[in-house]
């Protein structure tokens, strides 16, 4: 946060005047604590007479790197990096200005990130400057910290094919991220976001249930998770894996806020319905099998067991020898024929 640049202008206008043009009339920040007060904030303080330092205060000594009495007699621009200074130079042609993001330059050559304002202000003696630096350089490192971590959440989320949500139970409000809406054929915020919105795409067999699994693990605080149905841009219903817990409580111990996630299942519940398909097809193929082998051995097993009462009944008749032989044969090979029926079969 920026001091009053015009009161810092004044303030040392004052300091620097001296002798019979000195006018008597305390500065605006008063005679006595001016100096105190400029030294006091955190914010670089320079002025300037024809382009050329004449006073700086504590701060600007210690961000740039110089002792206090060597930023003196040092050009204005100096204390900014070189790729700034034209541009610095154009823009100070105006009686005031800012704020400006610029680059600063320390006195060992390195570079940071600043905020400045300036104003210039008329005196009998000439046209004084006074620049406010603010230094910007962990702020800009926290920025970029934080972009760095969001782009690796997005692009963790975008593998993930995730949507999030977040929904304050305190006031009703609710934030969908874009795929919560991409998933179900929307544009990114075309659906108004609101729990009531989103719970009407629900389909009306699987309302109660999305209800009770939320409301119950809500209330103990417990995560959830519940596959339901929501009707498609299109008006197909899609099935949504979804899962939640509360991450916030009110001051009295209450559930203020629950996040979660949303999974397009949709395409692992077709799956599922044809793998469900293909086991009955398969369980109805078995059936099958079963019954026409009982139906073949049925109908093998019959004439065979007649043919072999036969050659029994035959073996009990006078026979030759060779006859006897030849009979004894056929009854073993309907044996061995049974028995290979039964293995088959």
């Amino acid at each position: 946060m920026f001091w009053d640049i015009d009161q810092f202008g004044n303030v040392f206008a004052h300091r620097r005047r001296s002798g019979p043009e000195a006018d008597s009339t305390p500065p605006p920040l008063g005679t006595q604590n001016s100096g105190r007060l400029v030294d006091i904030t955190f914010d670089a303080i320079f002025i300037s007479r024809d382009g050329c330092c004449i006073d700086a205060n504590t701060a600007a000594a210690e961000i740039f790197g110089y002792r206090r009495g060597e930023c003196v007699g040092r050009g204005e621009l100096e204390f900014f990096s070189r790729r700034e200074r034209e541009y610095l130079r154009a823009a100070m042609k105006s009686a005031s200005g800012g704020p400006y993001k610029t680059k600063g330059r320390r006195r060992d050559g390195s570079e940071f990130d600043i905020e400045i304002r300036f104003t210039t202000i008329s005196r009998e003696e000439g046209d004084i400057r006074a620049v406010a630096v603010h230094d910007i350089s962990e702020h800009t490192r926290a920025q970029a910290a934080l972009k760095e971590s969001e782009d690796r959440l997005r692009l963790a989320l975008e593998a993930a094919d995730e949507g999030i949500w977040d929904w304050n139970l305190s006031n009703g409000t609710a934030y969908f991220s874009a795929r919560c809406y991409t998933m179900l054929g929307y544009c990114p915020g075309e659906l108004e976001p609101s729990r009531a919105v989103w719970r009407r795409l629900a389909h009306p067999e699987d309302q109660k249930k999305i209800q009770d699994v939320v409301s119950k693990n809500v209330a103990r605080d417990k995560p959830f998770d519940v596959k339901f149905r929501l009707k498609t841009k299109g008006g197909q219903w899609k099935w949504i894996w979804g899962r939640g817990r509360v991450v916030e409580k009110d001051g009295n111990g209450r559930p203020a806020r629950v996040v979660g996630a949303y999974v397009d299942i949709d395409s692992h519940k077709a799956l599922e319905a044809e793998l469900r398909q293909s086991r009955r097809r398969a369980e109805a193929a078995t059936q099958a099998k079963t019954r026409f082998l009982a139906n073949m051995s049925h109908e093998i097993r019959t004439p065979l067991n007649g043919v072999l009462g036969m050659l029994q009944l035959l073996q009990m008749t006078e026979l030759t020898s060779e006859q006897e032989e030849l009979v004894q044969t056929a009854i073993e090979s309907s044996g061995r024929l049974g028995a290979l029926l039964s293995d088959i079969l």
